[in-house]
């Protein structure tokens, strides 16, 4: 049965107006340690107790969080939506595709230091089919579609469970609208 990626009920006092400064006080001092070297779960645990966080709202800022040295390479690696056409694309699957179903859901995502979105809930070794699914799939294609790149890569962990039924959806939405994805499972 299919579950519903949405906002857990206490993100709205989690996220709230009221709790931004606090959270983006703590991804900066993170992303200060971070670049300093501190790495690992002492420099998360030492933030997060500093502001007396929640584990969600720990969560969300420790993947907001980057060094400068990380950040720096990823803003480097980012492309304007027009130079993908015709370009080699590689998605690394699950990360992109639970982060739209957790938009459609009407779930909390956060932009980090980094300019990447991201979900407060990542894959753990276990992922399930979801109510948001199909329509993030669609989404994905038909954003694909329009941005018209020569191929797509779509990489999926294979120890994460259900990654067979994922891997199925894509190649069934790649067949029926021939596009020139390929699936490649490896270990995460």
């Amino acid at each position: 049965m299919p579950v519903n990626r949405g906002a857990h009920p206490e993100d709205p006092g989690l996220f709230g107006d009221d709790q931004r400064g606090r959270l983006r006080a703590a991804v900066r001092d993170l992303s200060w340690l971070r670049t300093r070297g501190y790495s690992g779960d002492s420099a998360p645990e030492l933030v997060g107790n500093r502001y007396q966080l929640k584990r969600r709202q720990r969560d969300a800022v420790a993947r907001s969080s980057c060094s400068d040295a990380d950040r720096a390479h990823r803003l480097q690696g980012r492309l304007p939506p027009d130079a993908i056409a015709g370009q080699e694309l590689h998605l690394d699957g699950f990360n992109v595709l639970i982060t739209i179903e957790a938009m459609l859901g009407g779930a909390y995502t956060f932009v980090g230091r980094d300019a990447a979105y991201r979900d407060v809930d990542p894959v753990q070794g276990t992922y399930r089919i979801a109510h948001q699914t199909a329509p993030a799939l669609r989404h994905l294609a038909d954003t694909l579609q329009a941005l018209r790149p020569a191929r797509v890569t779509w990489h999926l962990d294979r120890s994460v469970s259900n990654v067979g039924r994922v891997a199925d959806r894509i190649a069934d939405l790649s067949a029926e609208a021939e596009r020139p994805w390929t699936l490649t499972a490896h270990a995460g």
